[in-house]
């Protein structure tokens, strides 16, 4: 044990040896009840327990914590409440900048005015941060026991450590090892699952703010506290209720963690005097840390900090560490260097060859990704269907910039994917979407990156629907807004939380692609559960010059599906029921629980111009037509493509 910390639990013995008790509720609270069912994973088999009295130094260190957070605190004073706030600047990558491809309207100005953003000539979308942060209001929270902690750390445990193993089984169970801040953060983000009510959340995110106060977590350097921050960099929802708040926190404390272990010098070549389990764990730490380097910064569309060429590369020797996360790190690493390849202030210095390479390396990871962490469709594994969803989103970040064909795009850049290339990313994010909002939902949850690999997943979707007006890519876009939904549903963090503002920002998708069809009967009156679509004018793969009219109808629900607008055969998606297409206005960003979920069907005219189009997908429609598609033959779909299994052969 850290002599530090073993000082710190004699201290807490001497002080608390009168209190000390066996495992016993701190404080009753009806509201936080614990769940008492549990899975029967095997690393969940063998009961929660310390080395030397674990479970009466858990009880005491949240009493402990408990006790400080019920203190009265004294007000903010007004000197530092500023007056104007203070605003962030999000890149191209984040996902705010979806709303940046879709028109003008008074629904976008809403929701762009409701979180504070505004869009630069440079591309970047800035936001407004709260001046004064949500955490600091002081409201009355509710108490945790020791048993609701154990139950927290056992959900950790079977459900969200295989998503990022930065900490093991092991030292999750020496509770007598743990500090306050990492027993804190393991259960904030447990807590963070649909599975625990809100408040149970809401409670756990102020034991860990006071757990913060009273440790030097973001002060002094040590394994524990990377550890502690590892931990909390899994999800802003921790740190802060609103998307704002909690975003630049996470984005910081993140960037705490990777100095601090430069600071450390995990980035180096362990010393040769360490055991074997002591280099295991800085090996893990630092792959940990250029995972969480490279996925914020795509997600939040910002610089990195960790450059490859500076650092020891640990899988250049022997090592037993977790292929999962050994693979994870590998793809952030290409997802960094396609970050960096195609950012704007960079990509005028990229060439055609460093992209090709990209691109390569990606077809060679793929083709070496060991056969437990292949994608199987709903009989994946959570490792293995997590890591299918990212590599969706990088394959979707890195190509998305040439397929839209950007005007920011220099003109010696001739890299283009080919049409099979893409059409083999939209197939993939169907399979993503599907997999993630049906058995990936602790991932959306409690894992940051799962979460922004369903939204460029969707957003890959929505470009192919400007390109082809396929009911079933509409029919993608609105599972994630149902999704999006019940995700919502589940907290009550307010309408400026990051479960909201994803809400909304995929209701926006799906608006902009539904202005396209009609919601019109089919026979006999559609039921309250049943959207039915259909597209009096959508264009097929054009010969030569402007699309040609074709006429499509399809009912979304597995009534009637409407032929893909190429030689293709795309998976069916297991849908939930979705909602009827009602005007913008009619649907509030109040709570999550207003939004109703049956109501009359409408019919929404489409806007068609010249070539069955609307005005505002025309020039999106040309762009791909001239550039994407050209004189390439679509038949050769069907031909096998070894690095890309997911190709339907006709």
């Amino acid at each position: 044990m850290d002599p530090r910390k073993r000082a710190k639990l004699a201290l807490i013995e001497a002080r608390d040896v009168s209190r000390a008790s066996s495992l016993t509720p701190l404080s009753a609270s009806p509201s936080v009840a614990p769940t008492t069912s549990r899975p029967t994973r095997a690393s969940s088999l063998e009961p929660l327990r310390g080395a030397t009295n674990g479970l009466d130094v858990l009880a005491r260190c949240v009493d402990r914590v408990s006790e400080r957070l019920h203190q009265e605190k004294p007000s903010t004073p007004d000197h530092l409440i500023t007056s104007t706030p203070d605003v962030r600047m999000l890149g191209e990558t984040c996902v705010a900048q979806l709303l940046a491809d879709l028109q003008p309207s008074e629904a976008k100005d809403v929701v762009d005015r409701e979180f504070g953003h505004s869009r630069g000539e440079d591309g970047s979308v800035r936001a407004l941060l709260p001046s004064q942060p949500q955490s600091n209001v002081s409201r009355p929270h509710g108490y945790l026991t020791s048993e609701t902690v154990l139950d927290l750390v056992q959900h950790f445990i079977d459900h969200i450590l295989p998503l990022f193993p930065v900490i093991t089984v092991e030292e999750l169970r020496a509770l007598d090892t743990l500090s306050p801040v990492t027993l804190m953060s393991v259960c904030a983000v447990a807590a963070c699952s649909r599975k625990y009510p809100w408040s149970l959340l809401d409670t756990v995110r102020a034991f860990l703010k006071t757990a913060i106060e009273m440790s030097d977590v973001f002060c002094t350097s040590s394994i524990a506290n990377v550890q502690a921050n590892l931990i909390m960099a899994m999800t802003s929802e921790v740190h802060d209720a609103t998307a704002s708040g909690g975003g630049s926190m996470s984005l910081i404390r993140a960037g705490l963690c990777v100095r601090m272990a430069h600071d450390l010098g995990l980035h180096r070549r362990p010393p040769s005097d360490l055991s074997s389990e002591e280099k295991s764990k800085r090996m893990r730490l630092w792959l940990g840390c250029v995972v969480m380097d490279k996925w914020y910064a795509a997600s939040f569309g910002q610089p990195q900090l960790i450059d490859a060429d500076d650092c020891h590369d640990y899988l250049s020797e022997p090592h037993d560490m977790d292929r999962y996360l050994v693979e994870l790190y590998k793809l952030s690493e290409l997802n960094g260097q396609a970050l960096k390849a195609v950012s704007r202030p960079r990509l005028r210095k990229t060439t055609d060859a460093q992209l090709h390479e990209i691109l390569a390396d990606f077809d060679a990871w793929l083709a070496r990704l060991p056969d437990s962490l292949q994608f199987a469709g709903p009989d994946s594994s959570i490792q293995a269907g997590v890591m299918y969803s990212l590599l969706v989103c990088f394959e979707s970040v890195f190509l998305r910039p040439f397929v839209k064909q950007d005007g920011d795009i220099p003109a010696h850049l001739q890299f283009r994917p080919t049409a099979a290339r893409w059409f083999a990313v939209i197939t993939r994010s169907q399979f993503a979407i599907d997999w993630m909002l049906t058995n990936g939902t602790i991932a959306i949850d409690c894992f940051f990156p799962g979460m922004y690999s369903v939204m460029m997943s969707c957003s890959a979707q929505f470009f192919s629907h400007t390109k082809s007006g396929s009911v079933q890519n509409l029919q993608c876009i609105e599972a994630v807004k149902n999704g999006m939904h019940r995700w919502a549903l589940a907290n009550q963090d307010g309408e400026l939380s990051i479960r909201q503002k994803c809400y909304k920002i995929s209701t926006l998708l799906w608006q902009a692609a539904a202005r396209r069809h009609q919601v019109v009967p089919v026979g006999a009156t559609p039921k309250a559960d049943q959207t039915v679509y259909q597209t009096p004018q959508a264009a097929s793969p054009p010969t030569s010059g402007s699309p040609a009219p074709q006429s499509l109808a399809a009912v979304i629900g597995g009534v009637a599906a409407m032929p893909p607008p190429h030689p293709s055969q795309y998976p069916t998606l297991s849908l939930p029921p979705t909602f009827p297409l009602v005007p913008f206005a009619a649907l509030p960003f109040g709570p999550p629980g207003s939004l109703p979920l049956a109501g009359p069907t409408l019919s929404v005219p489409s806007l068609t111009t010249e070539g069955g189009l609307p005005d505002y997908l025309q020039n999106e429609w040309q762009g791909w037509c001239e550039n994407l598609m050209g004189s390439e033959n679509w038949d050769f779909l069907g031909e096998s493509w070894p690095a890309l299994p997911d190709v339907p052969r006709t």
